[in-house]
């Protein structure tokens, strides 16, 4: 699992200490490091190349409509999060936990 942010490099820094993120993610795609920002396609195409998956292997999460449209039409898999609750589900609709547990 990785991470697809726009933050300074100190906020980027400071959450990823402060929140123990390195647990969760293996890698941090943040708008400091790589010079774009969501929405530009050219970020989604960055984490993609860097990470080697097809967009269709891959769903991308956002509370932001306007930054799920580039994702949705490079082939990433969207969800729109709204709460954990939901967020949950819909991983669970997508395949994302059977698949995160192995089966």
């Amino acid at each position: 699992m990785a991470t697809l942010n726009n933050e300074s490099l100190e906020l980027n820094s400071y959450r990823i200490r402060k929140f123990d993120l390195q647990r969760n993610f293996t890698a941090f795609f943040t708008s400091c490091y790589l010079r774009l920002r969501k929405p530009d396609p050219r970020i989604y195409q960055a984490a993609l190349g860097i990470t080697q998956r097809a967009p269709d292997e891959c769903v991308f999460i956002d509370d932001r409509p306007k930054n799920l449209e580039p994702a949705k039409a490079l082939g990433l898999h969207t969800i729109l999060f709204e709460s954990a609750e939901q967020l949950r589900a819909s991983l669970e609709h997508s395949g994302v936990r059977r698949a995160l547990a192995g089966g």
